[in-house]
């Protein structure tokens, strides 16, 4: 009788360890799918940045080439003064 209590108690053991050990999976692959979201929300994240970077790049070499038209037009310009200036200064 005490061996089939123990052969019981055994099973009872087992049973409770398998139950365990399927919980523990379930809960492993919850979190294993959560990391595949987390990491594909990141990559996303990365690309939206990387996106970002880019346009404000744009920005600033758009703000860059306005500058350097304007210098070009003041130069225009004077040089269009200044040969205005020759030609009166020719005529006389």
């Amino acid at each position: 009788m005490r061996r089939h209590l123990e052969d019981t108690y055994n099973v009872q053991k087992i049973t409770q360890l398998e139950d365990e050990q399927k919980n523990k999976k379930r809960i492993l692959k919850q979190l294993q799918d959560e990391n595949r979201a987390l990491v594909k929300v990141q990559k996303d994240q990365e690309k939206a940045l990387h996106s970002l970077s880019r346009e404000n790049d744009y920005e600033k070499k758009i703000n860059e080439l306005n500058v350097e038209l304007k210098q070009a037009k003041d130069h225009l310009r004077k040089l269009q003064h200044k040969k205005r200036e020759d030609e009166r200064s020719l005529k006389t």
